[in-house]
């Protein structure tokens, strides 16, 4: 308004000159300080000052834009975890394996993932599973395999996927698509259980006398990569001992095809340990070492040895090894049947993994410490290697301190008692043996009946079957 009455006046006045004619510089300089007088009030007039304050406004937009940068962040900051597959086989000792599958969440949501597992009882129900995996979107699959030679074709699609795969405590074979491998050095732990079985046994003595000690060798499945890693990293501390005849295989079983047992069962290791003693032993000579790749074996030799009643501690009893510390393992340990296991906590197996799916997810480099040894036939696998300890009857107690067993499940003392106290409750039984006598008194008296033809014709078969049920 007052800029309109001031342009209003200036029209005047200049009208008042054109019509005057006369006094125009005065008129002139009159519109100008009348212009700078308007000038000076609408800088210092409150009511122009009011109509300052909206170049102000966009310090408020300025607040919103930075609450809303704060809001993105929160929503980046609630944004699902991204998913890991954990895909595994059944196993027989499933407590154990509930717990490594347990161990290995716990470490994967730690470093914020959200982890999902997966059974199976056989390759074809993995393979779906590896599909049911990729339909949920993981950024990653740990894949301890059923069948090992079986996943090349599935695993193709999580490879067109870009989708890293670890494999888990047994190597995937013949495909391209694994890109790490999690494991204990099989190969080492061969090395341990030679190096283990030369310094008790006293090898190295045994070749300055010029004596010798009988071996029989009892490895994991044929079809078992580890089982043969086991078997080359144990031959490379023993082979120098068999060739200068300090160790001797009187079965001559000694090449890993021989001595391989097919899923490490236990009850085949017990059969074919009784053979050889059989065969080669019958004779008296003494078997002093049986060496095996798992605990499953030993427990089978154990058995063998216990069916042809050799006594757990007396000289005849041979140096059983195995590996894993499986807890009936450990008890055997105690008992003084099973003389070594090589103890692979599962606990590290499990941190290595999850340290090593972070890493590989947020694109950096990983800590692999074996980019040489694991070949699965279309490639060398980069692996991690946890480190093992030899556990015996004077240290196995760690393995309660470090939290890894519960006393009652390793402690093998409550049980002997019981085993006991029933041999000798049945071997004072005269009752027993003194009612034998009565019967054949009652066959005497019906000796003339044909009952007697029946028996005889009975006999020889019990005769055929007894032998039998004691081979």
């Amino acid at each position: 308004m007052k800029i309109k009455s001031v342009r209003i006046l200036a029209g005047i006045l200049l009208s008042a000159v054109a019509f005057t004619g006369c006094g125009s510089n005065d008129a002139t300089k009159a519109v100008s300080e009348s212009l700078e007088t308007e000038k000076e009030g609408i800088s210092q007039n409150e009511e122009e000052l009011e109509l300052l304050k909206p170049t102000e406004e966009p310090e408020p937009t300025e607040i919103p834009e930075e609450e809303t940068s704060e809001e993105t962040d929160d929503t980046q900051e609630t944004e699902p975890a991204a998913k890991v597959g954990i895909l595994v086989p059944k196993k027989e000792q499933e407590d154990r394996w509930t717990e490594n599958e347990k161990l290995l969440c716990q470490n994967l949501e730690e470093y914020g993932y959200e982890p999902f597992v997966y059974r199976a009882d056989s390759s074809e129900e993995q393979k779906s599973q590896i599909t049911a995996a990729l339909n949920q979107e993981a950024a990653a699959l740990i894949i301890t395999p059923v069948q090992a030679y079986e996943l090349d074709e599935v695993l193709q699609q999580v490879l067109e996927a870009s989708i890293p795969v670890f494999s888990y405590d047994e190597l995937i074979m013949d495909t391209d698509a694994v890109n790490y491998y999690i494991t204990y050095s099989e190969r080492s732990a061969g090395n341990k259980i030679g190096e283990t079985i030369i310094q008790k046994m006293g090898l190295e003595d045994a070749r300055k006398n010029g004596e010798s000690r009988n071996i029989e060798f009892f490895m994991g499945s044929p079809d078992d990569l580890d089982a043969l890693f086991f078997y080359n990293g144990l031959m490379e501390k023993l082979q120098e001992y068999m060739d200068d005849g300090t160790l001797v295989c009187p079965s001559g079983k000694t090449a890993f095809s021989d001595v391989a047992v097919m899923d490490g069962n236990q009850n085949a290791a017990r059969r074919e340990l009784l053979k050889r003693l059989e065969t080669n032993y019958a004779d008296g000579t003494r078997l002093d070492i049986v060496c095996t790749g798992l605990d499953s074996l030993a427990a089978g030799a154990v058995e063998a040895l216990l069916e042809n009643q050799l006594v757990p501690g007396s000289e005849d009893w041979p140096f059983i090894s195995g590996t894993g510390c499986e807890a009936e393992a450990v008890k055997s340990i105690a008992r003084g049947e099973q003389a070594v296991s090589l103890f692979m906590d599962s606990r590290n197996l499990a941190q290595e993994c999850a340290k090593l799916v972070d890493a590989c997810l947020k694109e950096e480099t990983p800590e692999v410490n074996d980019y040489e040894t694991y070949d699965n036939g279309k490639k060398i696998v980069g692996t991690v290697t946890c480190e093992m300890q030899v556990i015996d009857a004077d240290n196995y107690p760690i393995l309660i301190d470090n939290g890894y067993y519960e006393e009652e499940e390793i402690e093998p003392e409550p049980m002997e008692p019981e085993s006991m106290e029933p041999e000798m409750t049945e071997v004072p039984e005269p009752e027993s043996i003194q009612a034998e006598p009565e019967a054949p008194e009652e066959t005497q008296t019906g000796e003339d009946g044909p009952e007697n033809t029946e028996t005889e014709a009975a006999d020889p078969e019990n005769t055929d079957s007894g032998p039998r049920l004691r081979l």
